[in-house]
């Protein structure tokens, strides 16, 4: 029982590293655009990350075409177009709003895989569905849900919203051939692709610009989102998923949006008023509820 217990108290890290990213975006945004600061991120981490992967074999079959074919899909949803429309909606919003909005991700993808993959829709994903996005609801109106139908919902979080839904669809693509590759190896692949994809945009006005009179706060918070939050934080990720198991290590995400509050009101200012404080609360009870197997 003693290991278990260990990695509990190490599974509130891995959230926080992850936390940190809002806030590293945040900085590393004053200097770069978020196609280039996503190409850093992934370029950085393919080129760390590669001395540890592919140790495991694959599934026989693995390399197909058309498994391939689902390995570039997850870098254009999961790594393209989820960071882009995660950094720009950094732009246009708190980063308490977009990790709230962005902890859907996971009620998306349960909704997706009822739609799509025809699993049972049980009442606790139905009522966990609903509250998550309730909260959502409560956080985009600011606490004021009659402003919301006069002046619209904020471009930043609606940007947010887009950046859950491509990693639900990233999560339902990723199933038939999550079982195929190592984990550690599918994410590199990902990684990659998205660092392919985001390419061009270094031949965009100001990129290479950019690049060289960057601050030093700038390329920290690059470096951080690699090593740190992409590197360290999802390899504890899958150690808790080893010694845990998925669900467990799954209810740890939770805490994401909590530390993103904390952090973003630390070093960026950011107000939580008590709306926001309780618009969480609502949102991760809908996770938890989403989340959560049926008992037989």
């Amino acid at each position: 029982m003693t290991r278990p217990r260990c990695f509990t108290l190490l599974m509130l890290v891995f959230p926080l590293l992850w936390a940190g990213s809002f806030i590293a975006g945040k900085w590393a945004l004053q200097d770069f655009s978020p196609e280039v600061t996503s190409w850093l991120r992934f370029v950085m981490a393919t080129v760390v990350l590669f001395p540890f992967a592919f140790k495991k074999k694959a599934a026989p079959g693995a390399w197909a075409p058309k498994n391939l074919g689902v390995v570039f899909l997850l870098g254009l949803t999961g790594m393209f177009a989820y960071h882009v429309l995660f950094y720009y909606s950094l732009r246009f919003t708190t980063a308490g709003n977009s990790s709230l909005i962005i902890s859907t991700d996971s009620l998306i993808t349960v909704l997706l895989a009822v739609v799509f993959l025809k699993e049972k829709l049980t009442w606790r994903k139905g009522l966990g569905i609903a509250l998550g996005f309730a909260g959502v609801i409560w956080v985009v109106s600011d606490g004021a849900l009659g402003q919301l139908v006069t002046r619209g919902p904020n471009a930043g979080d609606l940007l947010a919203l887009g950046a859950a839904l491509s990693w639900g669809v990233y999560s339902v693509l990723s199933k038939p051939v999550a079982h195929l590759f190592p984990s550690f190896d599918l994410s590199w692949m990902t990684y990659l692709v998205g660092a392919i994809l985001l390419l061009p945009w270094l031949f965009s006005k100001g990129a290479v610009a950019s690049l060289a009179h960057a601050s030093p706060l700038a390329w920290a918070s690059v470096a951080y989102m690699a090593l740190f939050a992409t590197g360290i934080g999802y390899f504890l990720y899958l150690k808790g998923i080893h010694v845990l198991g998925a669900v467990a290590t799954a209810k740890f995400i939770f805490l994401v949006p909590v530390y993103v509050l904390a952090l973003a009101w630390i070093f960026l200012g950011e107000p939580v008023p008590p709306f926001k404080i309780a618009a969480a609360c609502v949102i991760i009870a809908g996770l938890w509820l989403a989340e959560e197997p049926d008992r037989p």
